[in-house]
Formats: C-alpha cells, structure tokens, sequence
C-alpha cells in the first residue's frame, strides 16, 4: 500500500466502539501493523473532524461499485495504527491529492 490508498478496515468507530468494515485511507506501515485515517459516515457533533471526503464525486467513482460513494467524515481519534488483521479489502482506489493533504495539515504533518 501506499499512503493515500483508500481500502476497507475494521475501524473502532462508535460508543462503545465496534469493528465493522469503513472506508479508511493508508498513512504509513508500522512493524506490527499500519497507520490510518478512519472514515465513518455519521456525524460526530462533539469529535475533532480532520476533514471530509466526498466520496460521492465524480472523481470516487471507481469506489461506488464498491459500497463508497457519500460523504466521509475523518475524525482525529480514527487517525490510528490498526492491525493488519482488521483489512478488510485490497486497494480500492487513491484519495485525490488535495483531500490528502487537508488531512495531513489537520493532524500538523503538512505547512
């Protein structure tokens, strides 16, 4: 994978969290697992939102055959190392540059 990469995760999202397949997006490989930003597509009114994806653009649209195509919301807390058990599918698309980089900026990794 590659940072950027947009795939199926078991993400911890919810109270109390469960393990249900979200779209996530690859940050970086760690030994024991990898990095990832966590999409949910419910609003967490009182969570830190790093940045919303559109997935329902016309540039997604390799994703809406795949179950992906509204708005995602990326919260701080789901920006997590993840096992590499929890992947739930290969690589389903790459998040358009721009989309990248505001969620680089919202966690201080880009000027």
């Amino acid at each position: 994978m590659q940072p950027g990469d947009i795939f199926w995760a078991a993400v911890p999202v919810g109270r109390p969290p469960n393990l249900e397949p979200h779209p996530a997006i690859f940050f970086k490989a760690l030994d024991d697992g990898i990095v990832i930003f966590g999409g949910t597509s419910l609003v967490h009114p009182n969570e830190r939102l790093l940045h919303t994806v559109d997935f329902s653009q016309s540039c997604y649209r390799t994703l809406h055959f795949r179950g992906i195509n509204r708005p995602t919301y990326f919260y701080y807390r789901f920006f997590q190392p993840i096992p590499i058990g929890q992947i739930r599918s290969g690589v389903l698309d790459t998040v358009e540059l721009e989309d990248f980089d505001e969620l680089l900026r919202a966690v201080g990794l880009l000027g």
